[in-house]
């Protein structure tokens, strides 16, 4: 009998929630010692009472919630919570259950702790949530159909966790997500049918996984995405081949720290037409095709990130480096997580970030590179010149034509007309 009361109050608050998601007017956090502590909360997290001190919960840090049991957030108006953060608090269990008092939660944050296993009941009753942060765990397997109560959700980040594979149905129903993290896992393949639900997803990072080859033209309905990272993999080349659902929306693209030796100019203009910023940095690239990839984005106004000092480099970009010595200044790299929002360094035509220092071929390059830009200056001048020749010879023309044609007929004025007379009427 307790139970089926609990139930239908649960039930009750449910629906009261779907009608009552308030933001309250300024964001005010309340701060709990423990979960038992909230459990036996008594204080409003409604906005409209005037008792009202805060609907974003969290809790002390350095406080150890290890286990969050069914219905462990269930408490006095729970339903009004907006935003939850139990981040770095070592959580290693979420039974099934757990948040399903938390109707209005948009914003829930289990970033750095020890969750190595999720349920496919985990997150059940987060019908409101908008951003979910699983960064920083240990999790394994992202289970099938796991988000399909928090269809809403617009923000996910499962980045730094021990990710190798990914079901069809990992994403499903998530048709409203716009930005995915899962970088920095041990992902090395990513199935087509895995990215069908985002056709309004716009950022997605996979860099820092075991890419060794990606097939982008089956990724289907990524109609709406405009950044896309899979930097700090080990790819060993990218296929510009073939049209990508999203040839028409790309506008960034990071392909650094792979092992990419060619770059398909032709195909990167047709099939990504739109892109205005990418990243080709620490690849295996030769000088002299790197002269050739730099001379395309410059005249495309392409911006592109350059920050090597070493030598020799063109525009920034390292270039004639053996595989050993790739890895070996790899590893000497700091480990950084990839920003969502990407800082890039724009080189302007014409521009150098460090001296270069180059063999004989490319430098040939170079010098073939300026006599082609001379020449064509050169025959455009010519026929400017060209054509104003013509022209002023074709108006000189019609002006004699027409001078002759006047002066070949006889012209008498009165004056002539009278000697004339006079000289008939003489004889």
């Amino acid at each position: 009998m307790l139970h089926l009361i609990f139930v239908l109050a649960l039930s009750f608050e449910s629906t009261l929630a779907q009608s009552e998601c308030v933001d309250a007017p300024n964001r005010l956090s309340r701060t709990f010692k423990s979960l038992v502590d909230y459990q036996g909360n008594k204080l409003t997290f409604n906005p409209m009472n005037k008792d009202f001190q805060g609907n974003i919960v969290q809790f002390n840090k350095g406080v150890p919630i290890q286990s969050l049991p069914k219905n462990a957030f269930y408490t006095f108006e729970s339903q009004l919570i907006r935003e939850l953060s139990v981040s770095d608090h070592q959580v290693e269990l979420i039974q099934d259950g757990a948040f399903t008092s938390l109707n209005c939660v948009s914003t829930l944050q289990l970033a750095r702790n020890k969750i190595s296993l999720i349920n496919p009941d985990s997150f059940e009753g987060l019908r409101h949530l908008h951003e979910l942060d699983l960064g920083e765990n240990q999790i394994v397997e992202i289970p099938e159909r796991i988000f399909r109560f928090s269809t809403l959700l617009k923000k996910l980040n499962i980045s730094r966790n021990n990710l190798k594979v990914l079901h069809p149905d990992s994403f499903y129903k998530l048709t409203n997500l716009e930005e995915l993290d899962l970088s920095y896992n041990y992902l090395y393949k990513i199935q087509p049918d895995t990215l069908r639900y985002f056709d309004k997803l716009k950022n997605l990072q996979i860099g820092s996984n075991q890419f060794d080859y990606l097939e982008m033209e089956k990724w289907t309905n990524l109609t709406s995405l405009r950044t896309l990272n899979v930097s700090n993999n080990e790819l060993r080349s990218v296929d510009f081949v073939y049209s990508f659902s999203f040839s028409s929306s790309l506008t960034e693209l990071y392909l650094d720290d792979n092992y990419l030796t060619k770059f398909n100019v032709r195909g990167f203009r047709k099939h990504l037409p739109r892109v205005t910023v990418i990243d080709i940095s620490e690849n295996l690239w030769m000088c002299a095709d790197l002269v050739e990839i730099l001379k395309f984005l410059n005249d495309s106004r392409i911006e592109y990130r350059g920050t090597e000092t070493t030598d020799p480099n063109f525009g920034g970009i390292a270039c004639n480096r053996t595989v050993e010595e790739y890895q070996g200044n790899k590893n000497r790299e700091p480990e950084t997580a990839p920003s969502t929002t990407t800082t890039t360094t724009t080189v302007k035509p014409g521009a150098t970030v460090a001296p270069p220092v180059v063999n004989e071929q490319t430098l040939n390059s170079l010098q073939v590179l300026e006599s082609i830009k001379s020449l064509q200056t050169t025959v455009v001048c010519l026929f400017v010149v060209i054509v104003v020749f013509i022209f002023i010879e074709f108006a000189t023309r019609c002006k004699w034509r027409r001078f002759r044609r006047y002066s070949s007929s006889p012209v008498l004025d009165n004056a002539s007309v009278e000697d004339i007379s006079l000289l008939r009427g003489r004889f």
